[in-house]
């Protein structure tokens, strides 16, 4: 029996709509809109599923952490660092510590010779014959220009150093009858303090020349105090000054 023409394009969305449930399996959990989609098109969409919402990335199995060999290399690495910067440190505040030593015996011998120079250049008379001289215990008697006898010698001190008494030698000054002041301070050993007397050709003093040798107080034997200054200076005689 021929069939007309609305006969013909009713069956044809139902049979598209069938096709569409068989090939799902249900019609329930189909979307609306693909389902209205699937009936005009007659193509079927793929179906989204919930569970890949929640689902964990995948890492790459090459990634991995730190290894034991690497560790290993960068402690070495570190280490090496670590004694570099000590032994630099070290170095550096050596080599400080040793430069303050130096400029304070430089500091104590400046003073000194600066003393010696305006007391003799200033002085009524040099008392040479009431001196010690030749001698690295030497000592130097002298008028200075009040008129009064003043002594500078060389005496043995004991003194506590790091908790030890040590003998020291050191630089002193007596004004007439006054009490001695110290002109060196008690962690300086003065090794040498020699006078000698300058003459011209005819046997005149004409002044005289000091030997000053110091040392920095050292009973342990470091090197950061292992200081040591030596001069030899010449104090000219003033055409004021008499000799005796």
């Amino acid at each position: 029996m021929r069939q007309g023409p609305l006969q013909k394009s009713s069956a044809s969305p139902m049979r598209a709509k069938i096709c569409s449930v068989a090939r799902f399996g249900f019609e329930g959990d189909m979307d609306i809109s693909v389902r209205n989609r699937t009936e005009m098109t007659g193509q079927i969409l793929p179906h989204r599923s919930r569970a890949g919402l929640f689902q964990r990335p995948q890492y790459r199995a090459d990634r991995h952490g730190i290894t034991l060999l690497e560790t290993v290399l960068y402690i070495g690495l570190f280490a090496v660092i670590l004694l570099s910067a000590t032994t630099f440190f070290l170095e550096f505040g050596q080599s400080r510590e040793l430069f303050a030593r130096r400029a304070q015996m430089e500091q104590s011998s400046g003073v000194i010779l600066a003393y010696l120079n305006t007391e003799l250049t200033g002085a009524d008379a040099w008392n040479v014959s009431a001196s010690t001289l030749g001698s690295v215990n030497g000592s130097l008697v002298y008028t200075n220009d009040d008129g009064v006898s003043v002594t500078i010698d060389r005496p043995t001190e004991v003194v506590t150093f790091d908790g030890t008494p040590q003998s020291v030698n050191r630089l002193r000054v007596t004004v007439s009858e006054q009490p001695a002041e110290w002109v060196t301070p008690p962690d300086i050993n003065v090794v040498a303090f020699e006078l000698s007397e300058v003459t011209d050709g005819l046997g005149a003093t004409t002044g005289l020349n000091l030997t000053l040798e110091l040392f920095m107080l050292n009973p342990s034997g470091s090197a950061l105090r292992a200081a040591f200054f030596s001069s030899q200076t010449t104090f000219a005689l003033h055409p004021a000054t008499i000799v005796l």
